[in-house]
């Protein structure tokens, strides 16, 4: 009597689903850091937009502005107090200009 040969090549059913599984994990994971990686390119555009409209504010001068006055330390020990107009906003960027030029 044959005894059947009996062919052990080949991928199981659960060899198949743990591949599927790693494949599902991985696509997520990929989909996940392309989300964040475009959220924080949006983030970051915005941020420029909000600088560049700022600077420009300052170097056109047509930001909020108001008197000060402004004491300047030398490493001499001298000391100078300038009256200047500031441009800009407390938390933004700030701009000074010397009173009278």
């Amino acid at each position: 009597m044959k005894i059947p040969i009996r062919s052990h090549a080949g991928e199981t059913l659960t060899e198949t689903l743990c591949a599927m599984l790693v494949i599902a994990l991985s696509s997520i994971l990929l989909v996940t850091m392309l989300m964040v990686g475009m959220r924080l390119n949006r983030d970051a555009a915005q941020q420029d937009a909000r600088f560049y409209e700022e600077v420009n504010a300052l170097e056109q001068r047509t930001a909020s502005s108001a008197p000060a006055r402004v004491t300047v330390n030398a490493s001499s020990g001298a000391s100078y107090t300038l009256d200047v107009t500031v441009y800009g906003s407390e938390d933004g960027l700030r701009a000074y200009r010397k009173a009278g030029s």
